[in-house]
């Protein structure tokens, strides 16, 4: 049975997978609109399976480690295994359950359901398909993931020390993973220790963003303020009193004004029906862009590259471990 501690792990690591993943539905549903239908469900239900699979025990000879454990680790040969796609130990066919499967699986009786993907290809057949997408994605994001999870374990771990000292337990620790037995070590150089392996877990963060290919990259749009909404709609008001008043009234000599220098005409030339015109025409293209503004389709900022702007995240996290670091 998991101990608090590794399920706290498992759950700092899903929370980093869990918004990976929701920037990755939201590009995916803004260029297919149908995808929203099932991205909650899919993904709490594929998250659900991949703690299972942090809190599996996996065997490296006579003794056996929890995957969690040894993903928040440095241990890089038994990470190495859960990462490879031919160690027996390897995690990849059990996140990426789709990939490689055989079209025709083994028939029994009724319908044969032994995974995530052969569940929602029950429901429908068309899913099989977001099944692979979604469980690639959390494959490709993994390590990213592990990196940020790291990083903050390495601030608490180099917190504690500070504070705590070496205690003889804490000792006998660091005098294995530095291969100094019976050595006098100090609370420095324990410290040294966690920071040298805090930048390691950085600078693999920062490699991986050399090497994306495009088609892994998660393309981020942040909606514009929710300000944006009132704005238009106090323009649309707006829009509305000019056409009541200018059919009621007529034109003053402000409104002509205003409406030659935009029309770029002699003042004589603005009438009521051409400001009602143009105000009519304005007002329904407003109201188009605000439905799709209310239905989560327009006012998006500028896209950009969201891991490579972790960079930015990365550099704050090794400046709470020591500013030294950055």
């Amino acid at each position: 049975m998991a101990t608090e501690r590794q399920m706290q792990k498992a759950e700092a690591l899903l929370k980093v997978l869990r918004d990976y993943l929701q920037a990755r539905f939201d590009h995916a549903t803004r260029i297919n609109p149908s995808m929203r239908r099932l991205a909650d469900e899919l993904m709490w239900q594929q998250l659900a399976t991949v703690r299972q699979i942090f809190l599996e025990l996996k065997s490296f000879g006579p003794e056996r480690f929890v995957v969690i454990d040894i993903l928040t680790s440095f241990d890089m040969r038994k990470r190495g295994a859960l990462f490879s796609l031919s160690d027996q130990n390897t995690i990849f066919n059990e996140i990426v359950s789709e990939a490689g499967k055989e079209k025709e699986q083994k028939k029994f009786e009724g319908v044969t359901i032994g995974d995530i993907g052969s569940f929602y290809k029950a429901i429908d057949p068309s899913l099989e398909h977001a099944v692979l997408l979604i469980q690639s994605w959390i494959w490709w994001d993994l390590p990213d993931a592990m990196d940020l999870v790291l990083l903050d374990l390495q601030a608490e771990r180099v917190k504690s020390l500070r504070q705590g000292g070496l205690t003889p337990e804490i000792l006998s620790h660091y005098r294995q993973e530095l291969n100094q037995p019976g050595a006098e070590l100090t609370v420095n150089d324990a410290v040294a220790l966690e920071m040298k392996r805090a930048t390691e877990a950085a600078t693999s963060f920062r490699h991986r963003r050399t090497l994306d290919p495009g088609y892994r990259l998660i393309i981020k749009r942040d909606p514009l303020p929710d300000a944006s909404a009132d704005a238009l709609i106090q323009t649309m008001a707006q829009r509305l009193r000019v056409m009541e008043q200018v059919q009621k009234s007529g034109v003053d000599a402000t409104l002509k004004e205003h409406y030659s220098r935009m029309f770029k005409c002699d003042a004589e030339a603005v009438t009521p029906e051409r400001i009602v015109a143009f105000e009519r025409e304005a007002l329904a293209a407003s109201r188009a862009q605000l439905r799709r503004l209310l239905e989560g389709d327009g006012m998006w900022g500028e896209p950009y590259d969201y891991k490579q702007r972790q960079l930015g995240l990365i550099s704050e996290k090794l400046a709470r471990i020591d500013p030294s670091l950055q």
